[in-house]
């Protein structure tokens, strides 16, 4: 006894599939011949769009490299409390201001700024300090809970108190210790 839910023979049914799989494939090959320059225009599109991406990204990791190498020395220079020589504004090798105008887009240079703003700090130009803390882009990492002290210090240099206390409590609750 035939089911109720059989609706005709398995042939008629594949026939079926098979007869709308080609009036697909044939709408699809007229939609081609009909738009072929549309078609590959988009494609070309599509190719360099993506060519354009991975330059791109080629690109960022070079300068990011770049910008690393030309950070690691001017660090040690910083790290020696020589100010004014880590900024550039002295004699010699290519200083932070130096890093943040050509690398200012990756990590490095972004690090620069915030060594930069620190470097203002201690030669007590507390608004070219503030100036560089503001454009450092801050993660909620150690450098920014720095970053944010730092700002809190020279808010409290500018005797802005209550702005310097809000600063220092963002600060600990960014990165917390054990004494905060």
């Amino acid at each position: 006894m035939p089911s109720v839910f059989d609706t005709g023979s398995k042939p008629e049914r594949k026939q079926h599939r098979e007869s709308r799989l080609i009036t697909i494939y044939a709408r699809a090959w007229r939609f081609f011949d009909d738009n072929s320059g549309l078609v590959y225009g988009a494609l070309a599109g599509l190719v360099v769009l993506v060519l354009g991406i991975a330059g791109y990204i080629y690109y960022q990791n070079q300068q990011a490299q770049e910008a690393a190498e030309a950070l690691a020395p001017v660090q040690s220079t910083f790290a020696e409390g020589n100010y004014e020589a880590a900024l550039g504004t002295g004699e010699g090798q290519a200083g932070l201001l130096k890093i943040i105008e050509d690398y200012g887009s990756t990590p490095a240079g972004n690090l620069a700024r915030l060594l930069a703003a620190d470097a203002y700090f201690q030669l007590e130009q507390y608004e070219k300090a503030l100036s560089m803390v503001e454009e450092y882009e801050a993660g909620e990492d150690m450098y920014g809970a720095g970053a944010r002290a730092l700002e809190a210090a020279v808010y409290e240099h500018r005797d802005d108190f209550e702005q310097a206390a809000g600063l220092y409590m963002d600060a600990a609750e960014i990165f917390p210790t054990e004494q905060s």
